[in-house]
């Protein structure tokens, strides 16, 4: 992947802790042109949606960090979409939720 200048993207996956705004900090100070973050906590199903204060917080630092030109989204590790329903009707029925809601956090 190149980035919009033609560029090869150099980037690695960064907390997000504090908020998912401060991953293009954490990327900016190690150079990085495109970072990975997780868009919520990994290891829990039931998130609370984010609120528009982070959202807002998130495109400003997307501007006070322009070197970071691409962001990438981490599934959480509880989703298992190749999961037989037949099995594990709950773990196919959880994952797809989380994935919808990955989504739309994105």
């Amino acid at each position: 992947m190149t980035s919009r200048t033609g560029g090869p993207l150099l980037g690695c996956h960064v907390s997000a802790a504090g908020g998912v705004h401060r991953a293009f900090e954490r990327g900016d100070a190690i150079g990085c042109t495109a970072i990975q973050v997780f868009t919520r906590n990994q290891r829990q199903w039931n998130v609370p949606p984010l609120g528009r204060a982070e959202i807002d917080r998130f495109h400003q630092a997307s501007r006070q960090y322009p070197g970071v030109k691409v962001v990438l989204a981490h599934g959480s590790y509880l989703m298992n979409l190749a999961a037989d329903p037949r099995d594990r009707e709950e773990i196919t029925r959880r994952s797809a939720e989380t994935l919808l809601d990955e989504l739309n956090r994105c």
